[in-house]
């Protein structure tokens, strides 16, 4: 089945990093039975991977995946508020790696504030967006590249994958690509509302090689929004209940 935002082609160039490792071979590390996401033309189109909503939950999760860079050990991951992306959550530091967690809440009293927590210990304040949805971006120093294309020129940084199916894939996130396979208590079921985010973190154009294996999570608990609902509902400051209430009203 194909994902249901539609795929798109990506253009993924050869790693040009020494490991040799593609964003293929992460998938394929991954992926111990079922169906294998396919890192060439398995991806979100760009412009539904944009922005993102933590679902019926108050929780959501980002898991570390792997991260193979040049910048590795500088490179941080965040949320960032769609009307102001100057206002952002980091979910990993530059010291992530492989198997570190972070938890992502929303208030229960106010859908539009959220808050970390990261494995380290840190707990982030409480934080207000300006709506429900937010952005995943990567910085390093003073770049910083967004999941919303529009934010990077155009330049699609970021690709989004759904799981696969049928048949549902299995999963084991923290397999150890150099050491072989080793089962960890994070092998389950590729849930529906589980994604895999894989950066490319050099600006295209740049010198980057597009490989998109620079740094690879997986989020979970989140749905995207397409570009004009996240938009709109940004922009006139309601979550789809207000839309609700107001047409009724």
């Amino acid at each position: 089945m194909a994902n249901m935002w539609s795929t798109q082609h990506t253009d993924i160039g050869a790693t040009t990093d020494p490991s040799g490792i593609e964003l293929q071979d992460i998938f394929n590390a991954m992926t111990y039975s079922g169906a294998v996401a396919n890192a060439a033309e398995g991806a979100i189109r760009d412009g539904v991977d944009s922005f993102w909503r933590i679902d019926a939950s108050y929780e959501a999760s980002a898991s570390f995946i792997i991260e193979i860079a040049g910048n590795a050990g500088s490179n941080t991951v965040g949320i960032y508020d769609l009307k102001d992306p100057s206002k952002r959550l980091e979910i990993f530091t530059g010291a992530a790696t492989t198997g570190w967690r972070t938890t992502i809440s929303k208030s229960i009293t106010d859908l539009y504030t959220f808050q970390v927590e990261m494995d380290d210990g840190y707990t982030s304040p409480w934080t207000t967006f300006s709506s429900c949805q937010f952005g995943f971006d990567l910085a390093n120093g003073a770049m910083t590249l967004y999941s919303d294309s529009s934010a990077n020129g155009g330049a699609d940084q970021m690709l989004a994958f759904e799981r696969p199916y049928p048949p549902t894939p299995m999963i084991d996130i923290f397999y150890n690509l150099h050491g072989g396979y080793a089962q960890s208590a994070w092998s389950s079921p590729w849930q529906p509302n589980e994604y895999v985010l894989a950066w490319e973190d050099l600006p295209l154009g740049q010198g980057a090689d597009k490989d998109y294996q620079d740094l690879v999570l997986m989020v979970e608990s989140v749905s995207p929004v397409p570009v004009p609902a996240a938009v709109l509902l940004g922009f006139l400051g309601l979550g789809a209940a207000g839309l609700k209430l107001r047409r009724f009203a």
